[in-house]
This record gives C-alpha cells, sequence and structure tokens, in this order.
C-alpha cells in the first residue's frame, strides 16, 4: 500500500470515529500515516480495506488501531490451512501411531505439515506406537496439544507482523538453518611429537620368535627399561622445548 491509500483509509475512518481523531494535531496525523504506510507496505490495498470495512459493521466506539486491522486480515484470510483444532489434530496423530511401528515414515508423511511439525520426526510416531496405549491416549496427548497450540500461536504472531518483517524474519531463520561449517578435531598430541609417535606406529612388527626364546624377566631387567623409556620420553621433550 501506497501513502495515498493509507491516507483514504484513515480519511474513512475519521469520517466514521471522529472523537478518535479530534485531539490529533496535524503533526500526529502525519506520524500515524507514516506508521500505517510502514505497517501494510506489502499488504494487498484491497484485504486492507475489506478488513477496515468488516470492523465497521460492528458498533465500536473508537477506530481501529493496526492490531484490530490485521486480525480482520486474518480473518478474511482464513483457509482450510489454518490447521484443525487441537482435539480434532491429536485424532489424526493417534490414529497414525495405531500404524506407527512399522508403518511410522508413511503414516508421518500423510500428516498435515502443521501436524508434522508438531510432532517433530517420523521416529516419534515409532515411540508412541511402543508405548501402552493408556500413556498415549492422556500424557503424550495432552505434551502435543500443548505443543500444537504453541506452534500454531507462533504462527499467527508471524502472520500479524508486516510483510516486510516476515519476510526478513523468514530470512533470518533459513540462514540459521544452514548447516554449520564443520569443526576440526583438536589434536590429541603436541604437533612436534606427533610425527615421532606416527613414524614409530609405522615401523614394522618384529618377526614372531620360538617360545625357547623368550625368559623370565628379572627386577634388573624391568628396572632397565623402564628407565630407558624415561631417557627416551626426556630426550624427546628436550627436543622440543629446545626447537621452540
Amino acid at each position: 500500500m501506497d501513502n495515498m491509500s493509507i491516507k483514504t483509509i484513515l480519511t474513512l475512518l475519521q469520517s466514521e470515529y471522529p472523537h478518535s481523531f479530534s485531539t490529533m494535531d496535524s503533526r500526529t496525523m502525519k506520524a500515524k500515516i507514516e506508521l500505517w504506510e510502514q505497517e501494510f507496505a506489502g499488504d494487498d490495498i484491497n484485504l486492507v480495506y475489506a478488513a477496515v470495512r468488516l470492523y465497521m459493521k460492528y458498533p465500536n466506539q473508537f477506530a481501529p488501531n493496526i492490531g484490530q486491522i490485521r486480525e480482520n486480515m486474518l480473518t478474511l484470510q482464513k483457509k482450510e490451512s489454518a490447521g484443525l483444532p487441537e482435539q480434532a489434530a491429536w485424532a489424526k496423530v493417534s490414529k497414525a501411531c495405531a500404524n506407527g511401528l512399522y508403518g511410522y515414515r508413511e503414516e508421518f508423511n500423510a500428516l498435515p505439515e502443521d501436524i508434522q511439525r508438531a510432532v517433530g520426526a517420523p521416529e516419534q510416531l515409532k515411540a508412541w506406537a511402543q508405548m501402552d496405549a493408556d500413556t498415549v491416549e492422556s500424557v503424550v496427548a495432552s505434551n502435543f496439544m500443548r505443543n500444537y497450540r504453541a506452534l500454531k500461536k507462533r504462527e499467527k504472531d508471524m502472520e500479524m507482523l508486516p510483510a516486510e518483517m516476515r519476510g526478513r524474519l523468514t530470512g533470518i531463520s533459513s540462514a540459521m538453518a544452514i548447516e554449520p561449517p564443520r569443526q576440526t578435531q583438536a589434536p590429541l598430541l603436541p604437533p612436534k611429537l606427533e610425527p615421532m609417535i606416527k613414524k614409530a606406529i609405522r615401523q614394522p612388527a618384529e618377526a614372531p620368535q620360538p617360545a625357547s626364546h623368550y625368559r623370565q624377566k628379572t627386577a634388573d631387567d624391568w628396572e632397565s627399561r623402564r628407565q630407558a623409556a624415561i631417557d627416551q620420553l626426556m630426550k624427546g621433550a628436550s627436543q622440543c622445548i629446545t626447537s621452540d
């Protein structure tokens, strides 16, 4: 809607509800025109005009505000896709759960989109199908209907926003849905020691020896091996410190 269309509608309201405009000076009226122009910029003029006329059909003492006009616009635009009542929506989910053990994906895909969003995922139908019927028809039903109510309220709140703002929020939601970049795993070993460890791992294993080759290790043998390992570790650490 453009500036002239808004002025036409406000002039109509001023003639019908003069008391609401009697205290407005030119500055306030100009601000009101600008606000209405911003709010209804992306909306069809015929729909806004019809919403205003719908408001005027009832005995209201004061001129409507923007929210009341948008409520009437939603009423005039109401379609089947606006959603079922929560009890009827749950009836569809309950029926889907009856075949949800093996046909949960087909049952989920057959549900209306708004009910799908309230359920969440096909696997949720399968999980509910595995529960006892009393729990499903009491606890699960109550939780679903609460989620469904909240979902429909969010959708209505979104529709109440100006068309331009709805477009911006949809763009933000789409951007947030983009898969985040994969995070590289932090190295488990210090960079200086990692090549040494990998080189040691790549060393070919010694050929197996006959049993006669082995003998029981003494305490001195184990101490000697322990000391050699400590010396090797200290040498590697010293090289790392020197390189830094």
